[in-house]
């Protein structure tokens, strides 16, 4: 699925659009089972019978929705004026995190 949440928002239709226009292949309903070298094996989720196996130059793992916030802390123990956004304080869409972002700017 790619760009779901941004179906409330209208944007999914540009969003599909631009990936198309880029030439993004796009394979639904498929999940990493594995990474040898340069390939990667997928299944079906909903024919898990079915495999695909993708050559890929690069890979990247979307996972692990976690807040790293260290920096934060440091900050603040060196006395600077400093304020957790986004992701810093607990895992969000996107358009959160922007969001946040706009605020903070904002209020400088």
């Amino acid at each position: 699925m790619i760009g779901m949440e941004t179906i409330p928002e209208v944007y999914y239709l540009w969003v599909r659009q631009q990936l198309y226009e880029a030439g993004v292949a796009v394979e639904p309903d498929l999940f990493p089972t594995g990474i040898d070298g340069r390939e990667v094996t997928f299944v079906n989720v909903y024919a898990p019978d079915r495999t695909t196996t993708v050559e890929a130059d690069w890979i990247v793992m979307v996972t692990g929705r976690r807040s790293e916030n260290g920096l934060y802390h440091v900050l603040r123990e060196r006395g600077v004026s400093v304020e957790m956004i986004g992701d810093a304080i607990a895992p969000r869409t996107t358009y959160e995190a922007v969001f946040e972002g706009h605020r903070a700017a904002r209020k400088l």
